[in-house]
Parts: C-alpha cells; sequence; structure tokens
C-alpha cells in the first residue's frame, strides 16, 4: 500500500468520523426536549449517548488531536462554570438524598460537556449558523406541533 492510499484512507476514516460527530451532536442537542416528557435520567442518557461516542470517534481519528487542544477551548465563563462546580460539590455533601444528587451531578456533567462540545464545534462561523438554523427549524416545528396539540389537531392521548 503507498503512502497516497494510506492518507486517501485515514482522511476517510476522519470525514466520516467528523459527520458522526456533527450528526450525534445535532441529535444531542435536539432529543433532550424530546425525551424530557418520559423519564429524565433516559432523556440525559440518550444526549450523551449521542454526544460522547460520535465525540470520542472524532477526537481518536484525528490526526494530530492531542489533550492541548482541547485545554485551549477557553471561554469567559470558566471561572462561573468553576464556582459553580465548587459550590455544588459543597452543598453535595450536605445532600440527605443521595441518588437524586448524584442524579444532578450526572446532569451538570452533561450539560457542561454539551457546552463546551458547543464551543469547539461553533469554532467556524458556518457551523454556528448551521447549529442556529438546526436549533430555529427545530423549535418551529417543536412548536408548530404544540400548537396543534393545544387546538385539537392532534390527539393528546398519544403524548
Amino acid at each position: 500500500m503507498t503512502s497516497q492510499e494510506e492518507d486517501r484512507k485515514k482522511n476517510s476514516r476522519r470525514d466520516l468520523a467528523q459527520s458522526l460527530f456533527q450528526t450525534g451532536f445535532f441529535l444531542s442537542i435536539l432529543t433532550v426536549p424530546l425525551f424530557r416528557g418520559g423519564v429524565v435520567l433516559w432523556s440525559f442518557s440518550a444526549s450523551l449517548l449521542f454526544t460522547l461516542a460520535p465525540l470520542l470517534l472524532f477526537w481518536r481519528s484525528s490526526k494530530g488531536f492531542s489533550f492541548q487542544e482541547l485545554t485551549q477551548l477557553r471561554t469567559k465563563l470558566d471561572i462561573w462554570i468553576l464556582l459553580y462546580g465548587l459550590f455544588f460539590a459543597i452543598s453535595s455533601i450536605f445532600s440527605w438524598v443521595p441518588y437524586a444528587t448524584a442524579l444532578e451531578w450526572f446532569k451538570l456533567a452533561l450539560v457542561i460537556l454539551i457546552y463546551y462540545v458547543t464551543v469547539y464545534y461553533c469554532r467556524e462561523r458556518s457551523r454556528m449558523l448551521r447549529l442556529g438554523t438546526g436549533l430555529s427549524v427545530f423549535g418551529g416545528a417543536l412548536s408548530l406541533f404544540g400548537l396543534l396539540q393545544y387546538v385539537g389537531g392532534i390527539p393528546r392521548d398519544w403524548w
């Protein structure tokens, strides 16, 4: 196998991993409101699956990806996230309901993960526009569905 064929094969794997990451990212953002009406733990678990699996695949296939690239995702909210996590940890020590506290830790970790994945994803303006368009279309469709359900156009027995 020549070096050109190997490079082509690596690039095709990276492109596949990147498209899986983008699809998984959109699925994670869009599925949380849909699953929210059911079991809360499932909604966050599905979002975690749709986010983490393609993200790990993408980072593993990325040529030259390093931990340093991940640490360069600095935002102005980092100190506030850290402070919130600190206060959350202190309040968790005094919790009387350990299961609910563990569930809230899980949800907090997922929200922080989604935030940093969004920061990583939106490094390019075209991706920001794609994300904004996707969220707007999905929000509009969800609102239309809710309005149709409210006026009786869609039976409520199923939802």
